[in-house]
C-alpha cells in the first residue's frame, strides 16, 4: 500500500463522519452534538494537519511522498478550518434543519421525500 493509497483511506472515513454529523444536525437536539462534534474533528484536524505540516517540510525537498503529503496537510488545515465553521452554524438549533433538509429531500437522503420547504 503506497503512500496515495493511505491518504485515500483517510479521506474516505473522513468523509463519512463528515456527512453523518451534517445529517444529524437535522434534528435540533441531536443537532448541538454533532455540531460541537464537527468541531472537534475540524480541530484535530487542523492539529494534525499542522504537525504533518512541520514534520514534511524539509524532506518535501528530496522527496516525492513527502510532498504530496505536504499538499495534503495544506487541504485538511482548510478543511479543518470549514469544519469549525460549519460545526459552529450548523450546531444552532433549527439552522441545521433549515439547511440540510429541503438537502436531504432533494437528494433523496434517508428516505424523506416530503419537505414544508422548497428544495431546489
Amino acid at each position: 500500500m503506497n503512500i496515495n493509497d493511505n491518504i485515500r483511506q483517510v479521506e474516505t472515513t473522513l468523509s463519512k463522519w463528515e456527512s453523518n454529523l451534517n445529517l444529524a444536525t437535522v434534528y435540533p437536539v441531536l443537532g448541538l452534538a454533532a455540531g460541537a462534534a464537527k468541531i472537534a474533528l475540524g480541530v484535530v484536524q487542523i492539529v494534525a494537519s499542522v504537525a504533518l505540516f512541520a514534520l514534511t517540510l524539509i524532506p518535501a525537498i528530496f522527496s516525492e511522498d513527502a510532498r504530496t503529503l505536504l499538499a495534503h496537510s495544506l487541504k485538511h488545515i482548510g478543511h479543518g478550518i470549514a469544519n469549525i465553521i460549519g460545526g459552529s452554524i450548523l450546531g444552532i438549533p433549527f439552522v441545521g434543519t433549515t439547511i440540510m433538509w429541503p438537502k436531504m429531500c432533494r437528494d433523496g437522503i434517508g428516505n424523506v421525500k416530503y419537505s414544508l420547504f422548497i428544495a431546489y
